[in-house]
């Protein structure tokens, strides 16, 4: 599957840099960066791309420091995630009730020796995991016009993570604590609540359970 590239001029590539235009034709500049674990996600993303079917073109996947709180964003073929965003969720995540965390990673991995560093790198590339599924769901939205149960768009999105994660046996509990961290209670949010989001995430595992 040839990769996308930019079509309507909202985002290109250039000198390791990625360059985002938004509507006011405002620019931003941001450094693209490797990490440790990024050959372990681009395997994920390949597989998450083969559950999704047939998409006109691959989108092209990055990674920079921050987006500004996003996490990551789909832009006309782009997959983009904020790995300082990252960071905050893993955090939050994390917060909710280590102990108890810390064991279902532990049994996820059949490593009932691993440190807490070493389950802390686990949930951070969870993490970032479940950033790069959720906007390929938005990819997939918009290349497939693929229907979920949920008319939010991100919700809709949310649903198709869980699918892809489903598809792939990944652990529905873990994915269900990261979408519940990335959810919004402010009087002012545009997104879904921490349970919303959550919902729609178990949906779509579950869905995806039943249809295998």
């Amino acid at each position: 599957m040839k990769e996308c590239a930019s079509r309507g001029g909202v985002w290109w590539i250039s000198g390791g840099r990625l360059i985002l235009v938004d509507a006011r034709r405002r620019a931003r500049w941001l450094p693209i960066i490797a990490f440790p674990h990024e050959e372990v996600l681009r395997k994920a993303f390949g597989e998450m791309i083969g559950v999704a079917g047939n998409l006109g073109c691959r989108p092209r996947l990055v990674f920079v420091e921050s987006l500004a709180g996003s996490g990551g964003i789909y832009a006309d073929g782009l997959i983009a995630v904020g790995l300082q965003d990252a960071r905050q969720i893993l955090e939050q995540v994390w917060a909710g009730n280590p102990a108890t965390l810390i064991g279902r990673i532990r049994a996820v991995t059949g490593d009932a020796a691993m440190s807490i560093r070493q389950a802390a790198n686990f949930l951070f590339v969870a993490v970032v995991a479940r950033i790069i599924a959720h906007e390929l769901g938005h990819a997939m939205r918009a290349q497939l016009g693929v229907r979920t149960p949920f008319s939010d768009e991100e919700a809709a999105a949310d649903f198709i993570a869980g699918v892809l994660d489903g598809a792939r046996g990944r652990d529905r509990e873990i994915g269900r604590r990261i979408f519940r961290a990335i959810g919004c209670e402010a009087l002012t949010c545009t997104h879904p609540t921490p349970y919303e989001r959550a919902w729609a995430y178990v949906a779509g595992h579950e869905y995806a359970s039943e249809t295998a």
